[in-house]
């Protein structure tokens, strides 16, 4: 594309301009056999997949921090059941995202996109590696909670733990920003 865009003629630069919201990109493109340039793909609506569904990556980092706090002011057997139940609400989310991501459609879906620290962006997104990785974690975390019944010692400290590592990873598997990566990483 960026090829063709240098070396294409300057009469032709209507190919490149947005096309309208409602028409979908591939549409558009059979529709004048020419390449399409989406200036912000993270704002356009077609990468959203299912309605209702645009605020599950959000949703998949809140329910682990909501439980991890609820742990912290639990007794042992309540922390256990809170951090299982966190797990697979997450789980489900998780399935939900799965079901609703399309393999044809735009790298990136279920994006979100909100101004935070001084222009830095609060940028999530989900692309096809990454809802892997997202579907290994909320698969291997509630395994990870019922093995470790034997932790017998502060055990909310221990689930509040296992719930914020939870959130972390999936924040690092949909961020889009470099320094928004970087704090969920480190």
């Amino acid at each position: 594309l960026l090829r063709e865009m240098l070396e294409g003629d300057p009469e032709d630069a209507e190919a490149f301009l947005r096309a309208e919201m409602g028409e979908g990109s591939t549409g558009w493109v059979a529709e004048h056999g020419r390449p399409l340039l989406i200036n912000d793909a993270l704002d356009d609506e077609r990468g959203k997949t299912i309605d209702g569904t645009d605020d599950v990556p959000e949703s998949m980092l809140l329910v682990p921090m909501l439980g991890a706090a609820a742990c912290l002011f639990a007794g042992a057997g309540a922390a256990r059941t809170i951090a299982l139940a966190a797990t697979l609400i997450d789980f489900v989310l998780g399935v939900v995202l799965w079901a609703g991501y399309d393999i044809g459609g735009p790298q990136w879906q279920f994006t979100e996109r909100a101004p935070i620290l001084a222009g830095s962006p609060w940028a999530l997104g989900i692309d096809g590696i990454g809802l892997m990785l997202i579907m290994l974690s909320v698969f291997l975390m509630p395994i990870c909670i019922l093995a470790s019944q034997s932790i017998d010692k502060r055990v909310g400290e221990y689930m509040a733990s296992f719930l914020f590592m939870e959130a972390l990873m999936i924040g690092v598997f949909c961020a889009q920003d470099l320094l928004l990566f970087y704090i969920l990483f480190e």
